[in-house]
Parts: C-alpha cells; structure tokens; sequence
C-alpha cells in the first residue's frame, strides 16, 4: 500500500472512519451510467429534475489538475429532539447522515493534515456518493438502494474529495449488492409508500418518503399523515433492516421550547431567528432542509396532537 493511503488509513481508522481511493477518470464513468439509466427510462423524470439534475454540471472543484477521488465513510447516530408544542413535549427522530457537522470537520482535517501537508489540494466535491462508495468496494447496495458499509451498516454518512495527489490505488470495481438481501424481504415489507418493489432491484424513488420530505411542496394527497416518522427523511426501511442490527445508535439533541417551535413552524427566515434558535439548528445542520422544515415539523406535530 502506498505509504501515504496507509498513513490517512490508520488515522481514519483511528475515528472508526473508513476511506477508497478512485482514478478521477471513473468519474464520468459513473456520471455516464447514472445519465444513461436516465436516458432508458428509469427514473421518473420529477424525481430526476429534483435529485439528480445537478449531476450534468458537477462535480466543481477548483483544483486545476486533479487525480484522485477519495469516498469516505464516517459513523453516525440517530438524533432525538424535543419539540415543545400545545402545552406537550414531542421527541421526534432524525436519521444518521443529516446531522453530519463534526464528522465532516474530522475527515476534511485528517486529509489536510497529511495531503495538504505534502503540498497537494484537497477539496470536498459533490459527486454521486452512493454510487461511488459501491463502485470503490467501501460499501454495498441493499435491497432499498441505501448503501451499507461494513461495520456501520446505514448508519453512516459518505463524503467525497478530489485531490492533486496521484494515489497508486484504483480501488474501482463492479458494484455489488448485499447477500443479505437475497432471502430478506424486510424493507419491501415495511415501506409505507411502496417504493421497494419485488420486480426490479432500483427502487422507484418519486415514491420515497425520504425524497417527498427532502423537496418542496405539498405531500401527496395518498400519503397517509401517520406514515411520517422523522423531522426529514425516513426510517421505516433502516429500523427493520437485519444489517443494522448492530449499528443503531441513538444520541439526544436540543429541545425547542414553545417559542422557538412557533416560529419554526411560521417559516421564519433563517436570518431572522434569535440567535439561540440558530446555534439549535445549526447543531442539526438544518440549513440543508429548513425550507421544508416548517411543512415537515407540522405534519409530526399533528399526527401525534
């Protein structure tokens, strides 16, 4: 192993964090696969337009010549907060990935300390993360098209980084999917939208829950209210899933009083939130979804009213 891969290895290891290596040019190779199972039909066109349109115009990154792609994987919990309401305490869930802050401070740092350190460029790029963490071996697909990584399952959040550093390990390779998934009907069985289907192996992801909560607009009218389980996303197939008996973690986070839950719900911009307010959603890194938050966060509230 090249001695630089194995010195970021076992400071990565050293945070329970897992890393691969890619030669930039499987880049576009996934960008083609992606844009050619578009092209074929299967995916719904709203739900492309809204989750992967931007694949046409990344990944930016300033580095002029990079080499490298690098897919990491970082261990994550499940987040209770308290939301006070009507005179009651509601603890509603946040699924690992979306409270990410501290774990992709540590991963950035860890790649500055020892590539920045040689004089390479190291920069946080968007890319298709699941797609990249299969296609590296870092991890697999389930059966509900959530990529899994060995000792963390789900939960776990992927980032991605181009460097200038020419790594000798091109960690590419088919994608694989879980064997675990093969005799296990689980998550098909516990989706309360149907979107895992028995007939083929994507599932169709205009029907996840986790894509409605994460756009804007109204829910579906035939989306049941009591189907709703998390402040954004979904957990219905995690919390069945057989591969992440071992990984689920629970820690708690900030409680919104009365106040604080108000204005949420008002849809208050962001930049007119008391300051106490904003330190309690930047520790959820609400930022990423606070534009639906207030749609999200009423419906939780009125299916346990």
């Amino acid at each position: 192993m090249n001695r630089l891969l194995e010195k970021i290895t076992t400071r990565f290891d050293g945070y329970g964090m897992k890393l691969r290596t890619v030669h930039i040019s499987h880049i576009s190779e996934l960008k083609d696969e992606i844009l050619n199972m578009h092209k074929s039909g299967m995916f719904d066109e709203k739900f492309f337009e809204e989750n992967l349109d931007w694949i046409n115009s990344n990944p930016r990154c300033s580095i002029p010549n990079p080499k490298t792609a690098i897919i990491a994987a970082s261990p994550q919990v499940m987040t209770k907060t308290y939301f006070d309401y009507s005179g009651k305490t509601f603890e509603i869930t946040i699924p690992p990935t979306y409270v990410y802050k501290n774990m992709l401070h540590i991963s950035e740092k860890l790649l500055k300390e020892t590539i920045s350190a040689l004089g390479f460029s190291v920069e946080k790029v968007s890319v298709p993360l699941k797609a990249l963490a299969v296609r590296s071996g870092l991890g697999r697909y389930g059966r509900n098209n959530i990529c899994y990584v060995p000792g963390m399952g789900s939960f776990m959040r992927l980032d991605a980084f181009y460097t200038d550093w020419e790594c000798d390990a091109d960690d590419w390779q088919e994608p694989a999917d879980m064997k675990e998934c093969e005799e296990c009907g689980a998550c098909m069985e516990n989706c309360f939208t149907g979107a895992i289907k028995p007939d083929r192996f994507l599932i169709h992801g205009e029907y996840c829950l986790t894509n409605m909560n994460e756009n804007k607009g109204d829910f579906p009218e035939w989306v049941d209210k009591s189907w709703h389980n998390s402040l954004v996303g979904c957990m219905a197939c995690q919390l069945c899933c057989p591969a992440n008996k071992d990984s689920i973690k629970i820690e708690k986070g900030p409680h919104f009083n009365e106040q604080e839950t108000g204005l949420i719900l008002k849809g208050t911009p962001e930049h007119k939130l008391p300051e106490n307010l904003k330190a309690k959603l930047e520790e959820l890194c609400a930022g990423d979804y606070y534009s639906m938050l207030d749609r999200n966060l009423k419906v939780l509230l009125e299916k346990g009213a």
